[in-house]
């Protein structure tokens, strides 16, 4: 029997664990193995607190077995008065967690991602061309 692959999805969910406005984007298939990885890398990896710069991550497998779901619980101070958001894995001000959300998919499926946390735990298995150890020693 081999392996299926499953879609790994990357998903933003507010402090009550719920997707935002429907951030739940599909970036990748890989192996039942590398799934378990990425589950076993994010549940034993030490969260970086936000003076590092990321939201805490998650990933769960569905009970159907087809999607690993990556969640980034949303991490963020919010200007009431002027409405906009703080995100601390961006470092940013901002209005639309869609913008940040979108951004910071380009850029770990493209191999740009700066988040030493999300490279050796997500990327490294996701994108081993972009996110090998030896790669990583370059940057």
């Amino acid at each position: 029997m081999t392996d299926k692959p499953i879609g790994v999805c990357f998903n933003m969910l507010d402090k009550n664990g719920n997707t935002i406005n429907g951030l739940h984007t599909e970036m990748s298939h890989i192996t039942l193995s590398q799934a378990n990885q990425i589950i076993k890398n994010l549940s034993q990896s030490p969260y970086p607190m936000r003076k590092f710069g990321l939201c805490k991550m998650t990933a769960t497998l569905s009970s159907d077995g087809k999607t690993l779901n990556i969640n980034r619980t949303f991490d963020s101070e919010t200007l009431d008065d002027e409405g906009h958001i703080f995100m601390h894995c961006a470092g940013t001000w901002c209005s639309c967690s869609e913008i940040i959300h979108k951004k910071c998919i380009k850029n770990l499926c493209n191999g740009k991602c700066k988040n030493q946390y999300m490279c050796e735990n997500i990327g490294a298995i996701l994108f081993p061309k972009y996110y090998n150890q030896q790669n990583q020693k370059q940057k």
